[in-house]
């Protein structure tokens, strides 16, 4: 299952208990990827909440339907889950 499709199907991103909106993650990304990710964001998502940047990535938009492609996001979200590099900005 793609990584944004999960929160849909799991509903993680409609939970009354988290912390902060998808939105209020996306924009601790630094600078351009923050730009990048919130153009990209859903309408629906604006208001969805999540536990970690990570996870909000993943529900925020569909990787494959934006700009940078899905290899692009896959990177950012890789880096928040292992430490690798953030990919160089397009």
């Amino acid at each position: 299952m793609h990584p944004s499709a999960k929160c849909q199907f799991f509903g993680i991103a409609n939970m009354n208990n988290m912390e902060k909106t998808i939105k209020e993650w996306l924009e601790e990304l630094p600078e351009g990827y923050r730009e990048m990710a919130l153009a990209n964001m859903t309408k629906n998502a604006l208001e969805w909440r999540d536990v970690s940047l990570k996870e909000a990535l993943c529900c925020a938009f569909a990787w494959d339907e934006s700009q940078e492609g899905p290899d692009f996001w896959v990177e950012v979200h890789n880096h928040y889950t292992n430490g690798t590099p953030l990919p160089p900005l397009p």
